[in-house]
C-alpha cells in the first residue's frame, strides 16, 4: 500500500468520524490520482499544484500552497497528502489553507513519519521532518484548532515504511482569515 492508499484509508476514517463533505481543495497533489478517489467519495475536487504533471495542467490550478489563488472561505476540506514536507513555508501555507476554509471547515494534512530512512535517505526536496506535538504547535499557531492525531499505519509493513502521520485541524467560525 503507498502513501496514497494509506492516506486515503485514513481519510475515509475521518470522514466517518466527522461527518465532513463538500468542497475540498487537494494541495500539491501533482497529478489527478487523488480527483476520482474523492469525487467518489462525493466531494467537489479543486487541485493545487506548484508544478502539475504536464499531462494534468488542464485540470491543476498552478500555484504554490503559500500563496493560492483562491478566494477566502471557498473550501469545506483542505486535503494535504505528503507535501506540506516539501513547502520552504509551512506556516504561511497553513495561513492559507485556514483562510481558503469555510468557517467549521478541516485541514486533513497527511505527513511521513518522520523515520531515520525518511530523514536520510528520502529524496533531497524533502525539507522538513513535522512530528506530531510541531503539527499540534503549529496549527495552534495560525489559528486553527487540532481535532485529531494519529498514526495511520498499514498493518505487515516492514521497518515501518507503510506509516503516515495524520492531522486533522477545523477552523472555527468567525476566526478571520
Amino acid at each position: 500500500m503507498d502513501h496514497r492508499q494509506l492516506t486515503m484509508k485514513a481519510f475515509d476514517k475521518f470522514t466517518a468520524k466527522h461527518g465532513a463533505k463538500g468542497s475540498v481543495l487537494d494541495v500539491g497533489c501533482r497529478y489527478t490520482e487523488t480527483k476520482m478517489e474523492l469525487e467518489n467519495r462525493g466531494f467537489a475536487w479543486t487541485g493545487i499544484d506548484i508544478s502539475p504533471d504536464k499531462n494534468a495542467e488542464h485540470v491543476i490550478v498552478r500555484g504554490a500552497m503559500e500563496d493560492m489563488p483562491f478566494h477566502d472561505s471557498m473550501f469545506d476540506v483542505v486535503f494535504v497528502c505528503h507535501s506540506l514536507e516539501h513547502c520552504e513555508k509551512p506556516v504561511h501555507a497553513l495561513r492559507e489553507f485556514k483562510r481558503v476554509l469555510k468557517d467549521w471547515g478541516y485541514v486533513f494534512i497527511s505527513l511521513p513519519k518522520g523515520t531515520r530512512k525518511m530523514i536520510l535517505e528520502a529524496d533531497d526536496d524533502h525539507i522538513f521532518v513535522l512530528n506530531a506535538m510541531q503539527m499540534e504547535r503549529l496549527l495552534k499557531y495560525t489559528g486553527l484548532e487540532t481535532i485529531d492525531v494519529w498514526e495511520q499505519i498499514e498493518d505487515g509493513t516492514p521497518n515501518n515504511s507503510g506509516e503516515s502521520l495524520i492531522i486533522v485541524g477545523q477552523k472555527k467560525q468567525n476566526t478571520g482569515g
